[in-house]
């Protein structure tokens, strides 16, 4: 899913109970406590809709990574017959043409391209010595990058919650 339908339907109930359910209820208290529940339902919505702005940003981060670390391993062909090179251009390869085709939950994605861009940077480590530093150092920005920017949307949502 490219955007979720989540927020949506969280508003939709919040309407619904402020609309229709609340002018039905008998007693001034369910009738507070079924609006304050429509309040509730709207400010979870605008919290998960922020959450999915985060995590496409996230996702097309770490996929920009991705593609720029098999860019660069495919043009390295002096290590053609390299198995770890081939190996991690052929997963990369496999993982960027599945997020094409499929359309994940927006967690569920960000979760995989976390764990490929692990396998990617343990990957990298491991043709360290094989590959040219000046490879090797273009690859470090992008990286750099989308981990950055999984940190500070981690440590901004921590800092929301109190007592933390």
């Amino acid at each position: 899913m490219g955007q979720s339908i989540v927020p949506l339907l969280l508003k939709r109930t919040a309407e619904f109970l402020e609309q229709q359910v609340a002018p039905q209820l008998a007693t001034h208290d369910l009738k507070q406590k079924t609006t304050m529940s429509g309040y509730l339902l709207r400010f979870l919505a605008v919290s998960v809709e922020e959450k999915c702005q985060e995590l496409n940003q996230e996702n097309e981060a770490i996929r920009q990574a991705l593609e720029s670390v098999r860019e660069a391993l495919s043009r390295e062909t002096q290590l053609s017959h390299n198995q770890a090179r081939n190996e991690l251009i052929e997963k990369l390869d496999s993982k960027l043409k599945k997020d094409a085709v499929t359309a994940p939950d927006l967690s569920e994605e960000n979760y995989d391209l976390t764990e490929v861009l692990t396998e990617t940077i343990k990957g990298l480590d491991a043709l360290f010595e094989d590959l040219p530093e000046e490879t090797m150092a273009s690859l470090k920005q992008p990286l750099r990058s989308a981990i950055r920017l999984q940190l500070n949307h981690t440590l901004a949502r921590i800092a929301a919650v109190p007592g933390l």
